[in-house]
C-alpha cells in the first residue's frame, strides 16, 4: 500500500518548495492538487512506496482536503506572518498591504495557524529554518518519519532544490524567497494594524516577543532622530536637527560631563548654576 505524506502550510509559506524537496527525498510522485495527476519530474527516481501531497487546509479539516487523509503522515511548514503578507501582496498583485491582510482574513489565516500550532504535524519546520539549515532539516524529517535517513541524500536534494535554482523556472509561484523582507516595506501604520490582527499568531510562533515591535518601524509622517534613526513622536529640534528625548538626554549628559556647553546643539544646563 502506498504511504501518504501530506505537506501542509498556508499559501506563500514555502509549502510548494517543501513538497518538492520531500518528493525528491522520498523518491515519490508529487500531487499538488487532488484534481491533478501526480507529477514525477521533481524526483530523481520514482518508487511505489510513497506519494507526497500538498494542502492548504487546517488540520481540523484535513480529511476534507480532497485526499484520503487516512493513515498519512503530516509535515507542517510555517513562515513569519509578515513575510507571508509581503509575498501575498506581490503574488496576488494587491494594491496595498491592507488588501493583502484582507485576503489573509478571508482565508482564515489565524484559524489555520492556531489550529496547526495546537495540533502540529508529525514533523514541523519553519521556512526560516529551511533556508538556514535545509539539508539538516530534511535529514531530520526523514529520520523522524521513517527511522532512517542519509545526510548525503539530504544534501543532494537540498542542493538540487535551492530556491535560487528554481525561481527563474517558476516565476509565477517562486518570487524572491528572501527572509525578513517585511523589514524593508513595513511602516509603523502597517505594523500596528498587522499586530492588531495577527499579533497572537506571531507571539505563539515566536516571531515576536512583545506587542510593541511595530513602534520602531519608520513613520512616513514622522521625523527621524538624527542620532539613532528611530522615529520620534516627541522630542525637540536642536541646531543639529531633530533629537528624540533619549538621545538628547544622553548627549546632554555627555556634554555636561565633558565640561562642554554645546554638545547636542541645544543649550545644556549646568545643575550648579
Amino acid at each position: 500500500m502506498v504511504k501518504e505524506l501530506l505537506i501542509a502550510g498556508f499559501p506563500r509559506s514555502g509549502t510548494t518548495w517543501m513538497a518538492r524537496m520531500t518528493a525528491d527525498l522520498f523518491n515519490a510522485p508529487l500531487q499538488d492538487n487532488p484534481k491533478n495527476d501526480p507529477l514525477i519530474h521533481f524526483s530523481r527516481r520514482i518508487s511505489d512506496e510513497y506519494i507526497v501531497r500538498k494542502t492548504h487546509h487546517e488540520s481540523i479539516t484535513r480529511r476534507k482536503s480532497g485526499y484520503s487523509g487516512g493513515g498519512c503522515q503530516y509535515v507542517y511548514i510555517n513562515r513569519d506572518p509578515r513575510d507571508v503578507l509581503v509575498s501575498i501582496k506581490y503574488f496576488k498583485h494587491f494594491g496595498s498591504y491592507y488588501d493583502a491582510m484582507g485576503y489573509m482574513n478571508d482565508h482564515n489565516y489565524t484559524r489555520f495557524m492556531m489550529d496547526w500550532w495546537a495540533k502540529g504535524g508529525d514533523f514541523n519546520i519553519s521556512y526560516e529554518r529551511l533556508h538556514e539549515s535545509g539539508a539538516m532539516s530534511l535529514y531530520i524529517m526523514k529520520k523522524m518519519l521513517t527511522g532512517k535517513s542519509s545526510m548525503d541524500d539530504a544534501n543532494e536534494v537540498y542542493d538540487r532544490h535551492k530556491f535560487d535554482n528554481w525561481k527563474d523556472k517558476y516565476p509565477g509561484t517562486m518570487r524572491e524567497g528572501t527572509l525578513g523582507q517585511w523589514k524593508s516595506v513595513f511602516d509603523i501604520y502597517i505594523g500596528k494594524e498587522f499586530e492588531r490582527q495577527f499579533g497572537q499568531v506571531m507571539l505563539n510562533y515566536g516571531y515576536t516577543q512583545h506587542s510593541d515591535w511595530w513602534r520602531e518601524l519608520p513613520d512616513p509622517n514622522g521625523i527621524l532622530c538624527v542620532s539613532c534613526g528611530i522615529n520620534g513622536h516627541d522630542g525637540l529640534v536642536t541646531h543639529n536637527g531633530y533629537l528624540c528625548w533619549d538621545c538628547y538626554e544622553e548627549l546632554e549628559s555627555k556634554a555636561f560631563h565633558d565640561g562642554q556647553r554645546k554638545g547636542s546643539g541645544a543649550p545644556v544646563r549646568n545643575i550648579n548654576e
